[in-house]
């Protein structure tokens, strides 16, 4: 691993184990109330699952920037569409992905 990346990478794995360790745990604190508990695990997993986006990005920037093969880049994220930081490339034709919310009808009472 390249040393720029060491600490980084130890910080957010360190905060994930740390966060798994946690729901695991939650489960002797707060196991006579489910509704406490649920809540809690699910934060938990929440937490780890941010630092694992996290520990993810900053390995696909730190690639960006040693200027990896964008389409490489994306198959390694198993990403099929172009990041949001991804450089824009000309096509003559509109590959614009549909809305990801269907659009609000107005009210037409009255």
């Amino acid at each position: 691993m390249p040393p720029e990346l060491l600490a980084p990478v130890t910080h957010h794995c360190r905060r994930i184990n740390a966060c798994l360790a946690r729901a695991q745990h939650l489960q002797t604190l707060h196991g006579d109330s489910m509704k406490q508990w649920q809540r809690l695990v699910l934060c938990a997993l929440t937490d780890a699952l941010a630092h694992n986006h996290l520990l993810v990005g900053t390995l696909a920037a730190y690639l960006q920037r040693q200027d990896v093969d964008a389409d490489l880049l994306r198959r390694y994220l198993q990403s099929r569409t172009p990041t949001a930081t991804s450089p824009v490339r000309p096509s003559s034709t509109s590959t614009a992905s549909p809305a990801p919310y269907p659009k609000k009808r107005p009210n037409r009472s009255g």
